[in-house]
């Protein structure tokens, strides 16, 4: 009980992806230690070939950039790199 009236906020961000092989779904949940976001601001997918999540400092453009190239065929690193050129 000591450790619950001790305890601090944790400021800490987390997100999760998880797909249906047989299915081709995805879907997402997150949270983030900057406000309160709605995991639709956070998850974009490109279906048949990944999903990605903006974090921290939101970058809808870089997201859905991020989501386009994922369905273009290129790589987690490739996307990586062209999002934070």
């Amino acid at each position: 009980m000591l450790l619950l009236l001790l305890s601090r906020s944790a400021f800490a961000t987390w997100s999760i992806v998880a797909s249906d092989s047989a299915t081709s779904q995805l879907g997402g949940a997150g949270t983030s230690c900057v406000g309160s976001l709605d995991v639709s601001i956070l998850f974009a997918a490109a279906p048949g070939a990944g999903a990605i999540h903006a974090q921290a400092a939101v970058n809808v453009e870089g997201r859905d950039r991020g989501a386009a190239l994922l369905g273009q065929g290129a790589t987690p690193n490739e996307v990586i790199a062209a999002i934070t050129d």
